[in-house]
Protein backbone atom coordinates (compact mmCIF):
# COMPACT_ATOMS: atom_id res chain seq x y z
CA UNK A 1 0.00 0.00 0.00
CA UNK A 2 1.48 3.70 -1.09
CA UNK A 3 1.75 5.85 1.95
CA UNK A 4 -0.43 8.79 2.05
CA UNK A 5 0.14 12.46 2.31
CA UNK A 6 -2.53 15.21 2.84
CA UNK A 7 -1.76 18.67 0.96
CA UNK A 8 -2.86 21.98 2.64
CA UNK A 9 -3.54 24.08 -0.38
CA UNK A 10 -4.24 23.94 -3.93
CA UNK A 11 -2.27 27.04 -5.67
CA UNK A 12 0.47 26.13 -7.57
CA UNK A 13 2.40 24.81 -5.11
CA UNK A 14 0.20 22.17 -3.53
CA UNK A 15 -0.90 21.24 -7.44
CA UNK A 16 3.09 20.68 -8.19
CA UNK A 17 3.46 18.64 -5.17
CA UNK A 18 0.60 16.71 -5.65
CA UNK A 19 2.01 16.27 -8.95
CA UNK A 20 5.13 15.04 -8.15
CA UNK A 21 3.79 12.58 -5.47
CA UNK A 22 1.18 11.23 -7.39
CA UNK A 23 2.74 7.88 -8.35
CA UNK A 24 4.30 7.14 -5.02
CA UNK A 25 1.78 8.22 -2.22
CA UNK A 26 -1.86 8.21 -2.04
CA UNK A 27 -2.66 12.12 -2.37
CA UNK A 28 -5.28 13.59 -1.00
CA UNK A 29 -5.34 18.22 -1.29
CA UNK A 30 -7.51 19.98 0.82
CA UNK A 31 -8.55 23.58 -0.35
CA UNK A 32 -10.33 26.02 1.57
CA UNK A 33 -11.87 27.64 -1.02
CA UNK A 34 -14.82 26.90 -3.83
CA UNK A 35 -11.94 26.77 -6.88
CA UNK A 36 -7.79 25.92 -6.77
CA UNK A 37 -5.45 28.60 -7.34
CA UNK A 38 -7.98 31.32 -5.62
CA UNK A 39 -5.26 33.31 -4.58
CA UNK A 40 -1.62 34.45 -5.39
CA UNK A 41 -1.71 31.65 -8.17
CA UNK A 42 -4.76 33.19 -9.73
CA UNK A 43 -4.19 36.13 -9.77
CA UNK A 44 -0.72 35.95 -10.87
CA UNK A 45 1.11 37.27 -14.69
CA UNK A 46 4.36 35.08 -14.61
CA UNK A 47 7.27 35.19 -16.91
CA UNK A 48 10.32 32.75 -16.66
CA UNK A 49 13.14 35.08 -15.87
CA UNK A 50 15.98 34.04 -14.02
CA UNK A 51 17.19 37.87 -12.92
CA UNK A 52 14.11 39.26 -11.20
CA UNK A 53 14.50 37.41 -8.04
CA UNK A 54 17.47 36.28 -6.13
CA UNK A 55 20.37 34.02 -6.98
CA UNK A 56 18.77 30.78 -5.70
CA UNK A 57 15.44 31.21 -6.91
CA UNK A 58 16.47 32.04 -10.03
CA UNK A 59 18.57 29.32 -10.48
CA UNK A 60 15.14 27.08 -9.76
CA UNK A 61 13.55 28.97 -12.68
CA UNK A 62 16.39 27.98 -14.72
CA UNK A 63 15.68 23.91 -13.56
CA UNK A 64 12.30 24.47 -14.37
CA UNK A 65 13.01 25.86 -18.08
CA UNK A 66 13.03 22.44 -19.02
CA UNK A 67 9.25 21.00 -18.26
CA UNK A 68 8.05 24.54 -19.42
CA UNK A 69 9.26 24.28 -22.88
CA UNK A 70 8.89 20.62 -23.11
CA UNK A 71 6.21 18.90 -20.43
CA UNK A 72 5.40 15.50 -19.81
CA UNK A 73 3.12 13.79 -22.25
CA UNK A 74 -0.01 14.21 -21.32
CA UNK A 75 0.45 17.24 -19.14
CA UNK A 76 -1.36 19.73 -21.77
CA UNK A 77 -2.09 19.95 -25.04
CA UNK A 78 -0.83 23.96 -26.02
CA UNK A 79 1.75 25.85 -25.68
CA UNK A 80 2.92 26.35 -21.70
CA UNK A 81 5.43 29.30 -22.55
CA UNK A 82 5.64 31.97 -25.71
CA UNK A 83 8.82 34.30 -26.13
CA UNK A 84 9.27 37.66 -24.25
CA UNK A 85 12.10 38.97 -23.17
CA UNK A 86 12.52 41.03 -20.11
CA UNK A 87 14.29 44.60 -20.16
CA UNK A 88 15.22 45.81 -17.14
CA UNK A 89 15.74 50.21 -16.87
CA UNK A 90 17.75 52.29 -14.87
CA UNK A 91 17.62 56.26 -14.13
CA UNK A 92 20.56 57.08 -12.23
CA UNK A 93 23.59 55.82 -10.72
CA UNK A 94 22.31 53.75 -8.10
CA UNK A 95 20.16 52.03 -11.00
CA UNK A 96 23.02 51.45 -12.74
CA UNK A 97 24.63 49.46 -10.01
CA UNK A 98 21.66 47.59 -9.72
CA UNK A 99 21.67 46.84 -13.19
CA UNK A 100 25.73 45.52 -13.18
CA UNK A 101 25.06 43.28 -9.99
CA UNK A 102 22.14 41.44 -12.62
CA UNK A 103 24.72 40.69 -15.33
CA UNK A 104 27.15 39.13 -12.58
CA UNK A 105 24.78 35.79 -12.93
CA UNK A 106 26.02 35.16 -16.23
CA UNK A 107 29.30 33.44 -14.72
CA UNK A 108 26.72 31.50 -12.15
CA UNK A 109 25.17 29.15 -14.61
CA UNK A 110 22.00 31.23 -15.22
CA UNK A 111 20.98 32.19 -18.98
CA UNK A 112 23.03 35.16 -20.78
CA UNK A 113 21.94 39.13 -19.29
CA UNK A 114 23.94 41.49 -20.80
CA UNK A 115 23.81 45.56 -20.23
CA UNK A 116 22.39 47.47 -22.90
CA UNK A 117 22.73 51.45 -23.21
CA UNK A 118 20.25 54.27 -23.79
CA UNK A 119 20.56 53.77 -27.77
CA UNK A 120 20.06 49.55 -27.41
CA UNK A 121 17.07 50.37 -24.78
CA UNK A 122 15.29 52.24 -27.22
CA UNK A 123 16.11 49.75 -30.13
CA UNK A 124 14.22 47.05 -27.77
CA UNK A 125 11.22 49.69 -27.44
CA UNK A 126 11.08 52.52 -29.06
CA UNK A 127 8.42 54.40 -26.79
CA UNK A 128 10.80 54.56 -23.98
CA UNK A 129 11.51 58.60 -22.55
CA UNK A 130 14.63 59.24 -22.72
CA UNK A 131 14.94 60.03 -19.06
CA UNK A 132 13.67 56.76 -17.72
CA UNK A 133 16.87 55.00 -19.33
CA UNK A 134 19.73 57.37 -18.45
CA UNK A 135 21.56 54.33 -16.70
CA UNK A 136 20.82 51.75 -19.70
CA UNK A 137 19.37 48.40 -18.85
CA UNK A 138 19.91 45.06 -18.99
CA UNK A 139 18.67 42.99 -21.42
CA UNK A 140 17.49 39.29 -21.03
CA UNK A 141 16.44 37.62 -24.05
CA UNK A 142 15.47 34.17 -23.06
CA UNK A 143 12.74 35.58 -20.65
CA UNK A 144 9.86 33.70 -21.56
CA UNK A 145 6.25 34.37 -20.46
CA UNK A 146 4.38 31.64 -18.42
CA UNK A 147 0.39 30.51 -19.01
CA UNK A 148 -0.65 30.57 -15.54
CA UNK A 149 -3.94 28.62 -15.79
CA UNK A 150 -2.65 25.97 -17.87
CA UNK A 151 0.14 25.11 -15.55
CA UNK A 152 -1.94 25.08 -12.78
CA UNK A 153 -4.61 23.01 -14.93
CA UNK A 154 -1.88 20.68 -16.30
CA UNK A 155 -0.81 19.69 -12.51
CA UNK A 156 -4.09 18.86 -11.21
CA UNK A 157 -5.39 17.62 -13.86
CA UNK A 158 -2.67 15.20 -14.67
CA UNK A 159 -2.37 14.48 -10.86
CA UNK A 160 -5.97 13.42 -10.44
CA UNK A 161 -5.26 10.88 -13.61
CA UNK A 162 -3.03 9.39 -11.39
CA UNK A 163 -5.01 9.11 -8.41
CA UNK A 164 -4.89 12.25 -6.44
CA UNK A 165 -7.89 13.23 -5.08
CA UNK A 166 -8.67 16.83 -4.54
CA UNK A 167 -11.36 18.29 -2.18
CA UNK A 168 -12.43 21.97 -2.64
CA UNK A 169 -14.51 24.16 -0.01
CA UNK A 170 -12.63 22.17 3.14
CA UNK A 171 -11.15 23.69 5.55
CA UNK A 172 -7.68 22.75 7.36
CA UNK A 173 -8.98 23.40 11.01
CA UNK A 174 -5.70 21.15 12.93
CA UNK A 175 -3.50 18.29 12.88
CA UNK A 176 -2.23 16.37 15.29
CA UNK A 177 0.10 13.21 15.41
CA UNK A 178 -1.54 10.18 16.82
CA UNK A 179 0.75 7.15 18.94
CA UNK A 180 1.09 5.64 15.29
CA UNK A 181 2.90 8.84 13.76
CA UNK A 182 0.20 8.89 11.61
CA UNK A 183 -1.35 12.30 11.70
CA UNK A 184 -4.81 13.11 12.27
CA UNK A 185 -6.35 16.35 10.04
CA UNK A 186 -9.46 18.00 11.43
CA UNK A 187 -11.42 19.86 8.53
CA UNK A 188 -15.26 21.25 8.13
CA UNK A 189 -16.29 18.16 6.33
CA UNK A 190 -14.70 15.55 8.60
CA UNK A 191 -10.94 14.14 9.64
CA UNK A 192 -8.26 12.69 7.51
CA UNK A 193 -5.09 10.68 8.17
CA UNK A 194 -2.13 10.88 6.54
CA UNK A 195 1.39 9.66 6.91
CA UNK A 196 2.68 12.98 5.85
CA UNK A 197 1.22 16.58 5.72
CA UNK A 198 2.33 19.17 3.53
CA UNK A 199 1.65 22.83 4.11
CA UNK A 200 0.76 24.23 0.65
CA UNK A 201 -1.08 26.90 2.21
CA UNK A 202 0.77 30.10 0.77
CA UNK A 203 0.08 33.23 3.28
CA UNK A 204 -1.87 30.86 5.74
CA UNK A 205 1.25 28.10 6.01
CA UNK A 206 2.37 30.07 9.48
CA UNK A 207 -1.11 28.84 10.70
CA UNK A 208 -1.45 25.78 9.46
CA UNK A 209 1.68 24.78 11.26
CA UNK A 210 0.90 26.54 14.32
CA UNK A 211 -2.57 24.71 14.26
CA UNK A 212 -0.26 21.43 14.03
CA UNK A 213 1.18 22.23 17.27
CA UNK A 214 4.59 23.42 15.96
CA UNK A 215 6.89 25.86 16.28
CA UNK A 216 5.96 28.04 13.11
CA UNK A 217 8.20 30.11 11.05
CA UNK A 218 7.36 33.89 10.33
CA UNK A 219 6.56 34.87 7.15
CA UNK A 220 5.42 38.33 5.99
CA UNK A 221 2.76 38.49 3.36
CA UNK A 222 2.84 41.58 0.96
CA UNK A 223 0.12 42.99 -1.44
CA UNK A 224 1.24 43.66 -5.07
CA UNK A 225 -1.28 45.43 -6.96
CA UNK A 226 -2.05 45.31 -10.62
CA UNK A 227 -4.12 46.69 -13.79
CA UNK A 228 -4.73 46.38 -17.31
CA UNK A 229 -5.13 50.04 -19.26
CA UNK A 230 -6.29 50.03 -22.63
CA UNK A 231 -2.90 50.00 -25.00
CA UNK A 232 -1.08 51.84 -27.43
CA UNK A 233 -0.57 50.54 -30.66
CA UNK A 234 1.65 47.63 -31.24
CA UNK A 235 2.16 46.57 -27.70
CA UNK A 236 2.03 42.99 -28.50
CA UNK A 237 5.50 42.57 -29.61
CA UNK A 238 6.52 44.62 -26.46
CA UNK A 239 9.00 43.02 -24.02
CA UNK A 240 8.19 42.85 -20.29
CA UNK A 241 9.63 46.04 -19.15
CA UNK A 242 10.49 46.55 -15.70
CA UNK A 243 12.53 49.34 -13.42
CA UNK A 244 15.10 48.33 -11.25
CA UNK A 245 14.44 51.02 -8.71
CA UNK A 246 11.05 48.80 -8.17
CA UNK A 247 9.10 51.78 -9.04
CA UNK A 248 6.94 50.03 -11.94
CA UNK A 249 6.99 47.20 -14.50
CA UNK A 250 4.55 46.79 -17.52
CA UNK A 251 4.14 44.42 -20.26
CA UNK A 252 1.52 43.32 -22.97
CA UNK A 253 -1.56 41.22 -21.95
CA UNK A 254 -5.15 40.31 -22.45
CA UNK A 255 -5.24 43.03 -25.67
CA UNK A 256 -3.80 46.02 -23.06
CA UNK A 257 -1.09 46.53 -21.17
CA UNK A 258 -0.94 44.63 -17.67
CA UNK A 259 1.05 47.11 -14.94
CA UNK A 260 1.97 47.23 -11.55
CA UNK A 261 3.51 49.57 -8.83
CA UNK A 262 5.66 46.39 -7.75
CA UNK A 263 4.82 47.51 -4.26
CA UNK A 264 4.82 45.60 -0.98
CA UNK A 265 2.53 46.31 1.27
CA UNK A 266 2.44 44.15 4.71
CA UNK A 267 -1.07 42.73 5.06
CA UNK A 268 -2.19 39.64 7.25
CA UNK A 269 -3.39 36.17 5.19
CA UNK A 270 -6.63 37.87 3.50
CA UNK A 271 -8.51 37.88 0.06
CA UNK A 272 -6.85 41.39 -1.08
CA UNK A 273 -8.83 44.11 -3.45
CA UNK A 274 -6.47 46.74 -5.47
CA UNK A 275 -6.86 50.09 -3.48
CA UNK A 276 -7.07 53.15 -6.21
CA UNK A 277 -4.54 54.89 -4.85
CA UNK A 278 -1.63 52.63 -5.73
CA UNK A 279 -3.55 52.04 -9.42
CA UNK A 280 -3.27 55.70 -9.86
CA UNK A 281 0.67 55.78 -8.79
CA UNK A 282 1.18 53.40 -10.85
CA UNK A 283 -0.17 54.86 -13.76
CA UNK A 284 1.56 58.02 -13.43
CA UNK A 285 5.08 55.75 -12.99
CA UNK A 286 3.68 54.20 -16.07
CA UNK A 287 3.34 57.51 -18.42
CA UNK A 288 7.06 58.68 -16.92
CA UNK A 289 8.00 55.98 -18.99
CA UNK A 290 5.38 56.02 -22.18
CA UNK A 291 2.85 57.68 -23.79
CA UNK A 292 -0.98 56.20 -22.66
CA UNK A 293 -3.63 57.13 -25.34
CA UNK A 294 -6.25 56.18 -22.05
CA UNK A 295 -6.16 55.94 -18.30
CA UNK A 296 -8.80 54.20 -18.68
CA UNK A 297 -8.26 51.00 -16.14
CA UNK A 298 -10.16 48.19 -18.11
CA UNK A 299 -9.37 45.54 -15.07
CA UNK A 300 -7.51 45.75 -11.77
CA UNK A 301 -6.76 43.12 -9.09
CA UNK A 302 -4.32 42.70 -6.17
CA UNK A 303 -2.89 39.32 -4.61
CA UNK A 304 -0.22 38.13 -1.77
CA UNK A 305 3.44 37.51 -2.38
CA UNK A 306 4.35 35.81 1.13
CA UNK A 307 8.35 35.72 1.97
CA UNK A 308 10.35 34.11 4.88
CA UNK A 309 12.55 37.05 6.32
CA UNK A 310 15.66 35.97 3.94
CA UNK A 311 12.84 36.04 0.96
CA UNK A 312 13.79 32.38 -0.30
CA UNK A 313 11.14 29.67 -0.32
CA UNK A 314 10.79 26.78 2.41
CA UNK A 315 11.35 23.49 1.14
CA UNK A 316 11.69 20.25 3.21
CA UNK A 317 10.90 18.67 6.31
CA UNK A 318 10.00 20.80 9.65
CA UNK A 319 13.44 20.20 12.11
CA UNK A 320 10.90 19.54 14.82
CA UNK A 321 9.10 16.87 13.14
CA UNK A 322 10.32 15.56 9.88
CA UNK A 323 6.63 13.58 8.80
CA UNK A 324 5.56 17.32 8.64
CA UNK A 325 6.61 18.97 5.09
CA UNK A 326 6.72 23.13 4.08
CA UNK A 327 6.37 24.04 0.49
CA UNK A 328 5.84 28.08 1.44
CA UNK A 329 7.32 31.14 1.54
CA UNK A 330 7.55 31.62 -2.71
CA UNK A 331 7.11 35.08 -2.64
CA UNK A 332 5.74 35.79 -6.10
CA UNK A 333 8.10 33.33 -8.11
CA UNK A 334 6.45 30.05 -7.09
CA UNK A 335 4.95 29.39 -11.00
CA UNK A 336 8.40 29.70 -12.88
CA UNK A 337 10.14 27.10 -9.96
CA UNK A 338 6.96 24.69 -9.52
CA UNK A 339 8.82 21.96 -11.29
CA UNK A 340 12.10 22.58 -9.83
CA UNK A 341 10.21 23.26 -6.22
CA UNK A 342 8.41 20.08 -6.35
CA UNK A 343 10.93 17.93 -7.88
CA UNK A 344 12.98 19.09 -4.94
CA UNK A 345 10.58 18.10 -1.88
CA UNK A 346 9.80 15.05 -3.86
CA UNK A 347 12.98 13.81 -3.65
CA UNK A 348 13.13 14.64 -0.49
CA UNK A 349 10.23 13.01 1.01
CA UNK A 350 11.14 9.21 -0.92
CA UNK A 351 14.70 9.68 0.13
CA UNK A 352 15.98 10.08 -2.90
CA UNK A 353 19.58 12.19 -4.33
CA UNK A 354 18.82 15.41 -6.43
CA UNK A 355 19.65 14.76 -10.13
CA UNK A 356 22.66 16.15 -11.10
CA UNK A 357 21.04 19.82 -12.48
CA UNK A 358 20.57 21.02 -9.32
CA UNK A 359 24.24 20.47 -8.25
CA UNK A 360 25.16 22.17 -11.53
CA UNK A 361 23.71 25.19 -10.37
CA UNK A 362 24.97 24.77 -6.60
CA UNK A 363 21.28 23.83 -5.42
CA UNK A 364 20.85 21.30 -2.33
CA UNK A 365 18.42 19.96 -0.04
CA UNK A 366 19.90 22.58 2.62
CA UNK A 367 19.78 25.65 0.09
CA UNK A 368 15.62 25.85 1.57
CA UNK A 369 15.35 23.63 4.40
CA UNK A 370 13.54 24.37 7.21
CA UNK A 371 16.63 23.71 9.35
CA UNK A 372 18.07 27.22 8.33
CA UNK A 373 15.98 29.28 10.45
CA UNK A 374 17.40 27.10 13.97
CA UNK A 375 20.90 28.42 12.87
CA UNK A 376 19.91 32.14 14.17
Amino acid sequence: MKPSALIVGTGIAGASIAHALSHSHSVTVIETESSAGFHSTGRSAASLSTTSGLREVCALAEASRQFFIDPPQGFTDISLTSPKGLLWIGRDDNDADALNELTTRNSEGLPLAHRVDTEQCKQILPQLRDEVIQAGGVWEPDCLTLDVAEVLAGYIRQSKTSGANYLLGTRFQSAQQKASSTWQITTNNGNFEADILINAAGAWSEEVAQKSGLTTIPLQAYRRTAAIVKAPEHTSIWPLTMDIGSRVYFEPESGGLLFSLSEETPRAAEDCKPEQEDIALALDRLEECIDLDSRHVIQSWAGLRTFAHDRLPIIGADSECPSFYWLSGQGGSGIKIAPAASELLQAEINELPLPKKFEEIDISFATFSPDRFNQL
